[in-house]
């Protein structure tokens, strides 16, 4: 009897085991096969829900967006060749590169390498309205230039006033570059009297820092006025000098005029007197006071000798100096100064 219900149990647990099998094989031919593309998709997706991001095939084409653009105001389309350009694409930013102490240093000296822009020389400025320093440089250096080159042609040809005069044609040849024709019509043809060998100079030397004015200025000439100081061998003047502009742009004397104090006695001022021993000496002059002595003013033709009167003089001394000096307001002469000596040599050279 138990053989027989252990039978019927072991026919009901095969029956229901193969019943199984067979539903569980029925299940699985009715289930489409799953591919690895779309499984590896499927992790794809699910990842992309998790970090919330939306990721694009960089081979996918996507269809622009409508774009509008403002031209001069105006509202238009975007070009067509804006158009083309419709591929998905990353750019990822340039990580800029650090700046170390090195890199540094070689930029600030390569900006400290670069030089400035020359200026243009003086005589090559077009503008009609040179500043007043810009004129004092350029008569300065023009008057000088003729200067030097007047008595080096002397010396370079040999003339003497007697033994040897001076050839005009060469002189006007030599000195071309510096002077208008008309500066040399009226300043050199007319006179003989060119390199004596004495001490006497036809030219005289100008002081543009004792005083300089500028009389007349347009584009193309230019009028000043300045003075040349007297010396122990000749007395002061006032110089009145006109420059020229050249057709190749260049600036040339035209004109002189000077007038020696006994006609025009030159009144310098204390702070032009000051400038001057500045300038010319290095050295800063302190007025003690002013004075007056007796000092040539004019010279009678008829009696054949030099006029005197009381002049003003700036009694001044240096820095650190213990010597005394005057300096003459008539005639520019500046001399060691003894308190109760008389100077008349050399004011009669004023």
């Amino acid at each position: 009897m138990k053989k027989k219900v252990i039978r019927c149990l072991l026919v009901m647990v095969v029956l229901s085991l193969m019943i199984f099998i067979i539903n569980f094989q029925s299940k699985i031919n009715s289930t489409e096969p799953i591919s690895n593309d779309t499984k590896a998709e499927d992790t794809k997706d699910d990842l992309d829900q998790q970090r919330g991001e939306s990721f694009t095939n960089t081979n996918e084409v996507i269809a622009p967006k409508e774009k509008k653009t403002i031209i001069n105001g105006e509202e238009g389309e975007l070009s067509s060749a804006n158009e083309e350009v419709n591929k998905k694409t990353i750019n990822y930013p340039e990580t800029p590169r650090k700046k170390t102490e090195h890199s540094t240093k070689k930029e600030v000296n390569e900006e400290k390498q670069i030089a400035p822009l020359p200026s243009p020389p003086i005589e090559k400025l077009d503008s009609p309205s040179l500043t007043y320093q810009e004129i004092m440089n350029l008569t300065d250096n023009k008057y000088t230039q003729f200067l030097q080159r007047f008595y080096e042609i002397g010396k370079e040809y040999s003339w003497d006033k007697n033994e040897n005069p001076a050839d005009k044609e060469i002189m006007k040849k030599e000195l071309s570059s510096l002077i208008t024709a008309d500066f040399f019509n009226t300043k050199i043809q007319p006179y003989d009297s060119f390199y004596c060998s004495c001490d006497v100079s036809v030219f005289l030397p100008i002081d543009v820092h004792a005083r300089f004015q500028v009389l007349e200025q347009t584009e193309n000439f230019i009028k000043v006025n300045t003075v040349s100081l007297a010396t122990v061998l000749r007395g002061g003047h006032t110089i009145e000098l006109g420059l020229k502009k050249s057709e190749d742009n260049h600036w040339k004397l035209d004109s002189l005029q000077d007038t020696h104090y006994f006609q025009q006695p030159l009144n310098l001022t204390w702070e032009e007197a000051k400038n001057w021993i500045k300038k010319e000496e290095g050295k800063s002059a302190i007025l003690v006071k002013e004075i007056y002595l007796t000092s040539p003013v004019g010279y009678d033709d008829s009696k054949k000798e030099i006029i005197t009167a009381k002049v003003k003089h700036y009694l001044l001394e240096y820095e650190g100096e213990t010597k005394q000096y005057t300096f003459s307001s008539n005639s520019g002469l500046k001399y060691e100064y003894t308190p109760g000596e008389v100077k008349t040599n050399t004011e009669n050279n004023e």
